[in-house]
């Protein structure tokens, strides 16, 4: 086998199939949400595992294939300064995000925003430390996979915009459990972490925003729960 098909199969594996097996479970989860919303956290602990198997895979592919770190914007995993950084600064943001307060005559609109997604937002403390812990996953692996890795390969095949486009509808299908008007503003907000990328060289101000988002919503939620009781 030619060692590249190993890359390709990666990418069948983790852009096609992942999304799909998303969008054919997203209905039971969501039901299973709606239901027991104390099954919340184990979500919350298969969305880490299932990032961290197909993080598994493309890491394995390129491994096998020689790939070098440069090419899925890595390079600077090299440099432990950076990668204390991305996580330094993403706690410090934690920190102030955690200091919010929303104003009682806005909290009306605060759950017209959160509409659609309550189920899949904490609510209360547990819930709200696994979300973190997802947040700081998400971030992370979800670029090396989907802007990093998913849009090199597809790349060399198709022009960029196209790869890059196309990729990004594949994250924003692997969010169907959120449903389908937040799974368009993943797919918008994955064009903004592809942009950071594409400018930058690099995935890391696309991980430190990606995390910035997550921790946001995270504790936006947490805190209207909070005020709402």
């Amino acid at each position: 086998m030619n060692p590249m098909n190993i890359s390709i199969i990666a990418a069948i594996v983790v852009g096609i199939l992942f999304p799909l097996y998303a969008v054919l479970t997203s209905k039971k989860t969501i039901k299973k949400l709606e239901d027991n919303p104390d099954a919340l956290t184990e979500v919350y602990k298969g969305t880490i595992l299932a990032l961290v198997a197909i993080t598994l895979v493309v890491a394995v592919a390129m491994k096998t294939d020689q790939i070098p770190l440069e090419v899925v914007g890595l390079a600077f995993i090299r440099n432990p300064i950076w990668i204390l950084a991305l996580f330094t600064i993403s706690a410090i943001a934690l920190f102030f995000i955690s200091k919010i307060r929303i104003p009682d005559n806005k909290m009306e609109s605060a759950r017209q925003s959160l509409q659609g997604v309550r189920h899949i937002l904490p609510k209360n403390q547990r819930e709200y430390r696994w979300m973190v812990a997802t947040a700081f996953v998400a971030g992370v692996f979800e670029e090396v996979v989907f802007r990093g890795f998913l849009v090199w390969i597809v790349g060399l095949h198709l022009p960029i915009a196209v790869a890059i486009v196309g990729v990004n509808i594949m994250f924003s299908v692997a969010h169907a459990t959120t449903k389908l008007n937040n799974a368009i503003k993943a797919f918008g907000l994955g064009l903004f972490f592809s942009a950071t990328y594409y400018f930058t060289g690099s995935l890391w101000l696309a991980m430190l925003t990606h995390i910035i988002v997550d921790l946001y919503a995270a504790t936006f939620s947490y805190k209207f729960s909070q005020q709402e009781a």
